[in-house]
């Protein structure tokens, strides 16, 4: 990011000017459809199988120790 912030809007032989406070104001949809594209590289999630076989292991472990 920090290299992002030197950046410079100036052309050859013009005063440096910082690259910044550029942002576009949002737009309306106009009809348009908006989609969301998957997260690559996202953290793995738990799925239900995984999540109720941790819970079964745990309960049986806490049953055998008052055994």
């Amino acid at each position: 990011m920090d290299a992002f912030r030197t950046l410079k809007a100036n052309t050859a032989g013009q005063t440096d000017e910082v690259l910044a406070g550029n942002f576009r104001p949002i737009q309306a949809l106009n009809q348009r459809v908006i989609y969301m594209t998957p997260v690559v590289g996202a953290a793995p999630t738990i799925n239900g199988g995984h999540l109720l076989m941790s819970a079964v292991v745990c309960l049986a472990a806490l049953v055998w120790a008052r055994y």
